[in-house]
């Protein structure tokens, strides 16, 4: 038996230091709760499926990101059947992106 090795130490680049708030809204601008937001993550220029969100009674949930390797989070809302339409945010713009989701 050979003895344990220490764990490594965290890259920096995988530190989840970035957030970005998601305000889904309905299509009558109230917000939305219980509507799952689904983040795809552009990161060292890999997409990855992010993990899904739920929302907040006032229709807001926050996406964690490695700031200094992701270049742009896509992002869709939905609920009941009823979807929004895909936004891209990108590194350096506003951290707050609105979805609205409309009735199929």
């Amino acid at each position: 038996n050979r003895p344990l090795s220490p764990p490594l130490p965290i890259e920096p680049s995988r530190m989840f230091d970035g957030q970005l708030l998601v305000r889904v809204r309905s299509a009558d601008n109230r917000p939305m709760s219980n509507a799952l937001v689904d983040p795809t993550l552009q990161i060292d220029g890999v997409y990855s499926i992010g993990t899904l969100l739920t929302t907040s009674a006032a229709g807001e949930a926050v996406i964690r990101f490695p700031s200094t390797s992701t270049k742009e989070i896509s992002l869709r809302a939905s609920k009941d059947g009823s979807f929004s339409r895909s936004v891209t945010w990108h590194l350096g713009t506003n951290p707050v992106v609105e979805l609205i989701v409309t009735s199929p």
